[in-house]
This record gives structure tokens, C-alpha cells and sequence, in this order.
């Protein structure tokens, strides 16, 4: 699994259409169907049901989003906390040089 797919997912959930999803991400259509597909089927299941111009999540597919929520909640706090560890890293190095 990969972390793109993670974020194709939330944003084609976010929008129920790839087309649009695709558009926010600025990448193409095919890119966003295809990471979705192979998610699916690295996972086995379907998260989506399809229609000719949107897509509704499966039952499966809404715990899966519920969970990659909080995957990348934690992921996006994690990049907080090391861009703050880097910014206080760069003040101790300019105290020090004073």
C-alpha cells in the first residue's frame, strides 16, 4: 500500500468522482483510477461501487476510510512534529554561533 492511494482515496471519498478528485490533486483521471483499482485489489475488496459519474463507498469501503483517516491524521501530526524539531534545531544552532 502506498500513501498516494491513501490520499486518492480520502480525496475521491471527499468528492464522490474521480473526475473531480483528480482535478483537486491536479493529476490526471487515469492516474487516481488506476491507484484506486490496485488498492482494491492488494486489500481484495471493494471500497467503491461504481456509477456512470460517481462512486459510493462500499460498507467495506467506509471502515477502510474511517482507518485511513486516523493513518493519515498521524502521519500529517508526525510531519508537524519534525518540522518543529527542525526548527528548534536551527535556533540552538544560531544561539550557539551568537
Amino acid at each position: 500500500m502506498k500513501l498516494n492511494q491513501l490520499y486518492y482515496f480520502k480525496t475521491v471519498c471527499k468528492y464522490n468522482n474521480i473526475t473531480k478528485a483528480a482535478e483537486h490533486l491536479h493529476v490526471s483521471q487515469p492516474a487516481v483510477t488506476h491507484a484506486v483499482r490496485e488498492l482494491e485489489k492488494e486489500l481484495g475488496i471493494c471500497l467503491f461501487t461504481r456509477t456512470n459519474k460517481n462512486v459510493v463507498l462500499t460498507k467495506e469501503g467506509e471502515f477502510f476510510l474511517q482507518r485511513s483517516l486516523g493513518i493519515l491524521a498521524s502521519l500529517e501530526e508526525l510531519i508537524d512534529e519534525m518540522h518543529e524539531l527542525r526548527s528548534l534545531k536551527r535556533e540552538e544552532s544560531n544561539i550557539r554561533h551568537i
